[in-house]
């Protein structure tokens, strides 16, 4: 199946005159989780992580992962279809130097899968073999794909009091314009997923283990616009002032809103290419800045503070009972697979308030499984032995906050050499818990 569709590929770069096509984890959105239907690379390759660039030329494709997704990528991708360049390992090539080595003319990928500020480094690297980045729209992985695939579940929405936020959305878009008006900008286009749920306190269940939804916002100095399709009247009688409008029309409105001549706000790293090659079309100015979503949401407040917590002790509490469980039952000479694990500890989640669900499948890894960093699927045949280290890493969604924490235990008697690497990881952690770090940003030496 790889074969085939790598072939589809590689005829469609032929048809738009294309050296290369890269593949992005993110969505339009620039989700590390995409949706479901934009899992693109993954229906190339097979391979599902969370992270990697893949990278297709006419006649081989390269898919670039970093440590945590050595193994993983080893089991799913076929070498016969894709290499697979294991980053950070001694003689592993980068992207960009398999981009530097090919030389070639015409560099393609979508630009609603960038940031503008990748965007400007990927131009730079091509003018220096001479060659160009191509924009290119629709998605070539789209075009192939069944269009039933291709259409989003949107799931309802909630919204949440301020007892869980700490503030009204009418506080939050005043101090968004507050920021915008520092910047001399008039109008701020929004394509970020959290910092919309942040925006307008809402959440949503689009994105599983993500507690985002489908949608676009634009904010100006005295309107908002919320794009998403099939909003319930209650929720949106909660967002008085706020214009609710379907998700396609976000490019329409923006770019009526860019010809009236009020300068937009763009932030490099938070905004899509695809967005600011859209104002091209028409006479807009823009100014570039961080996003003031970005920095406001880094801040906060009491409640949020309050919440957080909150949330950290219930899912510490959970995992305290799963380890004492394992403990107990292991020591009694009880069977325990990896699956059993999961299912306890993702049982107690659900008992804590507010839980709504996992952020993350469950990884419960034993023996040589606990050293593959994103290993999602316990199995409910591999046993917890004695002398076996478990690896336990999960986390769960409340409505007042996420939560994700790691924990690492032996099974029975730990031998000198998993005793050894055991402390070094700890005093590797007290070290970081006690780093001191300087105020301000950081200057060049």
């Amino acid at each position: 199946m790889v074969a085939e569709r790598l072939a589809a590929l590689r005829a469609l770069l032929k048809s738009y005159c294309l050296d290369a096509y890269l593949i992005a984890t993110a969505d339009e959105h620039l989700n590390e989780y995409p949706l479901p239907n934009r899992l693109r690379r993954q229906w190339i390759s097979g391979f599902s992580g969370s992270a990697g660039d893949l990278l297709v030329g006419l006649e081989s494709a390269w898919l670039f992962v970093d440590s945590r997704y050595h193994e993983q990528a080893e089991q799913q991708v076929d070498p016969q279809y894709v290499a697979v360049s294991k980053l950070g390992l001694e003689g592993a090539l980068t992207l960009e130097q398999i981009v530097s080595q090919s030389q070639w003319q015409r560099l393609g990928l979508d630009p609603w899968t960038t940031t503008i500020e990748q965007s400007h480094r990927w131009q730079e690297h091509c003018a220096l073999h001479g060659g160009e980045l191509v924009p290119v729209t629709p998605n070539l992985v789209d075009i192939l794909r069944d269009p039933a695939e291709l259409t989003p579940s949107a799931q309802p929405l909630r919204a949440l009091p301020e007892s869980l936020t700490g503030a009204a959305v009418a506080n939050k878009l005043a101090a968004v314009r507050s920021q915008m008006q520092h910047h001399n900008a008039a109008i701020l286009p929004v394509t970020k997923l959290d910092q919309i749920a942040w925006l307008f306190n809402l959440r949503g269940q689009d994105i599983p283990h993500n507690p985002v939804f489908l949608a676009y916002a634009i904010v100006t100095l005295d309107s908002a616009y919320l794009f998403r399709d099939a909003i319930d009247g209650a929720i949106a009688a909660q967002l008085p002032g706020i214009e609710i409008l379907p998700y396609d029309q976000y490019e329409v409105v923006l770019a009526g809103l860019a010809t009236t001549g009020d300068r937009l706000l763009l932030a490099p790293r938070q905004t899509t290419w695809g967005t600011q090659l859209l104002l091209k079309e028409v006479p807009a100015h823009w100014q570039e800045a961080e996003h003031p979503i970005e920095q406001l949401k880094a801040r906060k407040n009491a409640i949020e503070l309050a919440q957080m917590r909150a949330a950290n002790l219930k899912a510490s509490y959970a995992k305290t009972l799963t380890l004492m469980w394992v403990e107990t039952e292991t020591q009694a000479g009880k069977h325990l697979s990896e699956r059993d694990v999961a299912d306890y500890i993702e049982a107690l989640y659900a008992q804590s308030e507010g839980y709504i669900e996992l952020s993350f499948p469950t990884i419960a890894g034993v023996g040589a499984n606990s050293s593959i960093v994103h290993y999602g699927n316990p199995s409910a045949t591999v046993a917890l032995t004695p002398g076996s280290l478990l690896l336990l890493d999960s986390g769960c969604q409340f409505w007042g906050g996420t939560t994700d924490d790691t924990r690492a235990t032996i099974i029975g008697s730990a031998t000198d050499e998993q005793k050894k690497r055991y402390t070094a990881v700890l005093k590797s952690h007290i070290n970081c818990a006690r780093q001191i770090f300087p105020r301000g940003p950081p200057v060049a030496n």
